[in-house]
């Protein structure tokens, strides 16, 4: 039997106030009304409404004051035709920031200073120190005139002998600076990489916002090292090695992801994740829904989201279907800010905007 789509014949239901509060809560974690549903049922919508990104106050507006919405109420339909997906008890890492109790430092009163009284022992004090002064004095006289003495009695020969020696070699040569490695980035989508000079035969495809070591360039063209350490060729047109600003911090990337992206199927940070092997992600995630390899990677696709192993350990994690509008970007300082991507770095991340609706973060090597 169908549920009614009425938010206000429904309000003293207890499992519907609990559907719409977890409907806010994503609402606020800046989903989609389509994610919101897919997350809720698990059964992905074709309806227009699907893309829709609402506030809290056009939810609230439509729950609570009545005021009609026909997207949110095809929304709400197509979410009460269905089972509700139960709620695993696991709150978000955003969740728990949100929750964590603020303790407060208990103050604790200085124990007052203890009056000192005078003592006779610290004259001693100033008597020491003046008879040490006064004994190094007569030691450095007695041991000058000794050298004075020395120096009288000795032969010419002697007194040439024990000059000390005075050479190039003793002046300190500056450090030299160290060597850095020039690094490119893939500033194309779907840039070929040849396995040879002339570009005749594709060994791999880069991805906006890919780097890599820099060999030499001969032209319009430049050698690469790949991640396995082969040589690759590829056309300076489609790179850059100049980023428009500095790097981030490994925070900022991190919230951004926890904030604007799907993380519902992790319990522990993204972070942890990487370094894992296939059969650990198996053990974890179930059998991937699809598994996929080039000449230098595995994929690993779970829904929304897949896994990029190289040498069978995760280095990066990419997101498709991603949508976000531009702004959402702005808390991030963008290295790069091209139609066709965004890049920016940490010291152990990198994020890249690929096209318009993938997002990957990488661990730097």
């Amino acid at each position: 039997m169908e549920r009614s789509t009425d938010p206000f014949q429904q309000e003293h239901d207890p499992g519907t106030k609990r559907l719409q509060e977890r409907i806010r809560h994503l609402v606020e974690a800046h989903y989609s009304l389509g994610q919101i549903a897919v997350h809720l049922t698990g059964q992905q919508p074709t309806g227009a409404w699907r893309t829709r990104l609402i506030s809290r106050r056009d939810w609230a507006a439509w729950t609570e004051d009545g005021l009609p919405d026909p997207e949110i109420e095809q929304f709400y339909s197509f979410v009460s035709r269905y089972p509700i997906v139960a709620e695993t008890g696991q709150r978000s890492r955003q969740e728990r920031k949100k929750t964590k109790a603020k303790t407060k430092r208990k103050h604790v009163p200085l124990p007052e200073a203890k009056q000192r009284r005078f003592h006779p022992k610290y004259l001693l004090l100033p008597l020491f120190f003046l008879l040490g002064v006064f004994g190094t004095y007569l030691f450095d006289r007695y041991d000058g005139v000794e050298k004075l003495q020395t120096i009288a009695t000795s032969t010419p020969e002697q007194s040439e002998t024990e000059k000390p020696a005075v050479t190039e070699e003793s002046e300190e040569a500056p450090a030299a600076e160290p060597e850095t490695t020039p690094v490119i980035y893939i500033t194309a989508t779907n840039a070929q990489i040849f396995s040879d000079a002339e570009q005749t035969t594709a060994l791999y495809e880069a991805d906006f916002g890919d780097r890599y070591t820099l060999v030499k360039e001969e032209g319009d063209v430049l050698e690469l090292t790949l991640p396995n350490g082969q040589a690759g060729f590829i056309a300076k047109s489609a790179t850059t090695d100049t980023l428009e600003a500095k790097a981030t911090t490994d925070s900022a990337i991190l919230d951004f992801v926890s904030e604007r992206l799907d993380t519902s199927w992790t319990d522990v940070p993204v972070e942890s994740w990487f370094g894992k092997s296939k059969a650990e992600l198996a053990e974890s995630l179930g059998a991937p829904g699809k598994e996929l390899k080039d000449s230098l990677h595995t994929y690993l696709f779970y829904g929304n989201h897949f896994f990029i192993l190289k040498d069978d350990k995760v280095i990066a994690i990419d997101w498709t279907n991603v949508s976000l509008p531009e702004e959402s970007y702005r808390s991030l300082e963008l290295q790069l800010d091209l139609p066709q991507g965004k890049y920016t770095s940490s010291d152990k991340y990198a994020m890249q905007v690929i096209g318009s609706n993938r997002v990957r973060i990488a661990e730097i090597e």
